[in-house]
């Protein structure tokens, strides 16, 4: 999986397996835009918790 920017180091295989799994029942129900949509945003929660954890090391050094 590569979203560009180099924002793939942000998370983890299994952060983005996580965001993946969100798209399942959505897609088996036939609703491939809801399991788009439903990935954008659980892979935005995780975004902001790795900015959150990197701020907070940051601040820590």
């Amino acid at each position: 999986m590569t979203t560009g920017y180099r924002a793939e180091v942000w998370l983890s295989d299994e952060m983005w397996g996580t965001a993946l799994e969100e798209t399942v029942k959505p897609f088996s129900k036939g609703h491939p835009d809801k399991a788009v949509v439903l990935f954008l945003r659980k892979a935005k929660r995780l975004f902001e918790f790795a900015w959150r954890r990197s701020q907070k090391q940051l601040s820590t050094k």
